[in-house]
């Protein structure tokens, strides 16, 4: 019988220190104390731990592999980026290895590792949150490993990211319900996420902006009371229908994604309010779904497939600059793509269909 292989997340777990730790250790980068490397470097000769021959700092030896760290594949905006990562790792001669973080910092941490233990080239990172993932996507920076961020940046982290505008997104969505008139406006948003998730912040921060711009009070965030753990679309129905119970008024919905705006959908029509006469809704994303809903859903449009294509194009350019010194004196590094959304007006806002781009 073959011997299962051990992976660097059992010697980390046996040594009581992180994954990234255990990589400093083996490859004696300066980043560990003495004691500390001793320590791992004896957990791993005690595991018959050997990393994979090309993750031994011998860069020149490419792999035609990126790697790729996703939140998971349930939300439909993600399968789209990684459509269009995949689209253009292929236009480019690459192979792709994913790994999921399910939104915790440290299975992130851990899916990083491995896939370096696989030798890929670099990565391409939907981050989990800032504070938990900045710890090990710092140490990648710091160490100039090739890697780019997806959907948004975080702050004091110097790394190449593509995103959409989330603030003029927002403000876009905002602008429109001003201007048909509505007065009491919701966004519904997983507030726990909102906290540690720039994209939702900026995006409510944008709506905010149109509103007082206005002269509309500013939205009421709901949401705070529903456990994040919940599915996508039965939150944005338990939050809906929670806060028109408890005699929540609204005239105007904003929800921070598409799936989100489904459920607020059908916790309008169980409370009797009609879509559009009594409430106009706006989502985010402009997920396929979001045509074939009823109402059709007016929402800002994101360029999903775009995102993870231009996010392979920045690897591909860094795993250059890192490799080749002439090629890096030639190109000046790109350190943040932001990409344009747009409004899609559709049945749900009580107007013609139709592509408003925001400018």
């Amino acid at each position: 019988m073959r011997k299962r292989r051990v992976g660097i997340v059992e010697v980390a777990a046996r040594a009581g220190v992180s994954a990234t730790t255990v990589h400093f250790a083996l490859h004696n980068t300066g980043r560990t104390s003495e004691a500390t490397r001793q320590k791992v470097l004896q957990i791993a000769r005690e595991l018959d731990y050997h990393p994979h021959r090309l993750a031994r700092g011998l860069r020149a030896q490419r792999s035609q592999i990126l790697g790729v760290v996703v939140p998971g594949l349930r939300n439909p905006w993600v399968a789209h980026v990684v459509e269009g990562i995949e689209m253009a790792a292929a236009e480019t001669d690459h192979g792709l290895l994913l790994a999921c973080s399910y939104g915790d910092a440290s299975t992130e941490g851990a899916a990083v590792e491995m896939l370096r233990e696989q030798a890929v080239d670099g990565l391409v990172v939907i981050p989990t949150d800032p504070l938990g993932s900045s710890v090990h996507l710092r140490a990648l920076a710091e160490e100039a490993y090739p890697l780019v961020l997806a959907d948004w940046a975080i702050p004091g982290l110097e790394v190449p990211t593509v995103s959409v505008d989330n603030l003029k997104g927002g403000y876009v969505a905002g602008r429109h319900l001003a201007r048909i008139g509505r007065k009491r406006i919701v966004f519904v948003t997983n507030v726990s996420w909102m906290r540690r998730w720039p994209v939702a912040e900026e995006r409510l921060r944008g709506c905010n902006q149109a509103l007082e711009e206005a002269g509309v009070a500013q939205a009421t965030v709901v949401g705070p009371q529903i456990a994040d753990v919940l599915p996508e679309e039965r939150f944005g129905f338990e939050a809906v229908n929670r806060y028109l119970e408890a005699g929540g008024e609204l005239d105007g919905l904003f929800a921070v994604n598409d799936v989100i705006a489904c459920g607020a959908l059908r916790a309008l029509a169980s409370q009797g309010l009609r879509v559009p006469r009594d409430v106009s809704v706006i989502g985010f994303d402009d997920q396929d779904l979001a045509p074939y809903l009823s109402p059709s859903l007016t929402t800002v449009h994101q360029p999903m497939r775009e995102i993870g294509r231009q996010a392979v194009q920045l690897l591909v350019r860094e795993i250059r600059m890192a490799e080749e010194p002439s090629f890096s004196r030639g190109s000046p590094r790109v350190q943040q793509v932001r990409l344009q959304p747009s409004l899609v007006v559709r049945e749900s806002c009580g107007e013609r269909t139709g592509l408003l781009t925001f400018i």
